[in-house]
């Protein structure tokens, strides 16, 4: 079952903190509590925990959500199924009925911070008199913010000199969208890209080649990406620096380096 729109109010926490705690409690006459369009029906009778622990997935499954973007959460549970309840920060949020038949159930949210925090759920089943629990799921996180995730940048080698043969591979990962999107490289920080490549919604990393032989490739590079949020073209914010060093440039340092300097005159002297 799919509840549709922004989803659901939640309980207030007195009211939720009760349901749950009257939820475990055998006996007692069965009650419904309403908050707007939220139902939740109080379980009676024994409880019996399953060893089976419920599968709760997050579609899209991105770092971080940017207000306005949609989320889907979907609880999967061992068959026959009479209900899941869901549960953000361990607070009661809200229960669902599967379809016929179904032994899963979902529903879909809208960015915004009321929305955010780590979810699980669990699924139940009404057996001869008895609720019958699973265990509860690994927790899913929702995080909102106002930007995309800084992207991840490394190197191999990862110490920026090409040991064996010219070229240094620069990885960038980012947090891309389900249009696509495009990584850009950067020397120094300054001006244009030195190096673009774009993506489709299923690629998250991208790897760029510098040769270390080349004029000028030695310096500091960082890395950026582009993917459309909400319908509009939205850049993340600049990675972290790696430094790459020129090979030329490198075997030069080192043979104008103080100690190799020092070395050489000690050797002349012995010689002498």
């Amino acid at each position: 079952m799919c509840f549709k729109g922004k989803g659901p109010e939640k309980l207030q926490k007195s009211e939720a903190r009760e349901s749950f705690i009257e939820g475990q409690r055998p006996g007692g006459r069965r009650r419904t509590l309403k908050d707007r369009n939220v139902q939740m029906q109080v379980l009676t009778g024994q409880i019996i925990h399953d060893s089976e622990k419920s599968i709760l997935h997050l579609n899209p499954h991105y770092g971080v959500f940017l207000k306005g973007e949609n989320i889907n959460l979907n609880c999967r549970c061992r068959c026959p199924l009479t209900m899941n309840r869901y549960y953000n920060s361990d607070q009661f949020w809200m229960k669902l009925d599967p379809q016929k038949g179904q032994c899963e159930t979902s529903f879909n949210l809208t960015a915004e911070k009321g929305y955010e925090g780590g979810y699980t759920c669990e699924c139940l089943l009404s057996e001869n008199g008895q609720w019958i629990y699973s265990k509860r799921s690994d927790p899913v996180q929702i995080v909102v913010q106002d930007r995309l995730l800084e992207p991840t940048i490394y190197m191999d080698p990862d110490s920026g000199a090409a040991s064996n043969g010219d070229n240094v591979a620069i990885s960038c990962k980012g947090d891309i969208r389900s249009g696509g999107g495009t990584f850009h490289l950067y020397k120094d920080g300054k001006g244009n890209p030195v190096q673009s490549r774009t993506v489709t919604g299923g690629e998250q990393i991208v790897t760029f080649t510098i040769n270390t032989r080349s004029e000028g490739s030695g310096g500091n590079y960082s890395c950026r990406y582009q993917t459309e949020v909400v319908g509009r073209s939205t850049d993340s914010p600049f990675s972290k620096d790696v430094a790459i060093t020129e090979k030329g440039k490198e075997t030069l340092d080192k043979m104008c380096s103080p100690d190799r300097r020092s070395r050489q005159s000690m050797v002349a002297m012995s010689m002498g």
